[in-house]
């Protein structure tokens, strides 16, 4: 607005800003992008366990399986905490793979558990 009040006043046209643009996401590294897709992994691994246990009418999968894929979720919340919104190859970031798999956790037979460990990781994120 000040440029225009000096363009109407007769004086040289100010020097022009430079114009800085928004920093894209950086890009995360292969073993980060690999966080991601082992919890995938790790998660439908599990459910799977659960869905088959469920269906055989036994118990729950073994304690150290559902500690597997929880560690899992803590690494890559952890990632998400870091660096929340650079992106894997796949145009995913940390924070969008954990609230992907929070909903689909969420809307599936699978250990309620799973479910709170995926909200506290989400808890524990910087906002957006």
């Amino acid at each position: 607005m000040a440029a225009l009040v000096l363009q109407a006043c007769g004086e040289d046209e100010p020097e022009s800003a430079a114009t800085v643009a928004p920093a894209a996401p950086v890009a995360l590294t292969p073993a980060e992008a690999q966080v991601i897709t082992a919890t995938d992994r790790a998660i439908g691994r599990y459910c799977g366990a659960v869905a088959r246990s469920l269906a055989r009418g036994g118990g729950p999968p073994p304690a150290e399986d559902f500690d597997r894929v929880s560690q899992a979720i803590e690494r890559l919340g952890a990632l998400a905490a870091e660096r929340p919104d650079a992106s894997a190859p796949s145009g995913q970031s940390p924070r969008l793979a954990l609230g992907d798999f929070h909903e689909n956790v969420e809307s599936s037979n699978c250990d309620n558990r799973l479910v709170t460990v995926i909200e506290a990781e989400l808890a524990e994120l910087p906002g957006e």
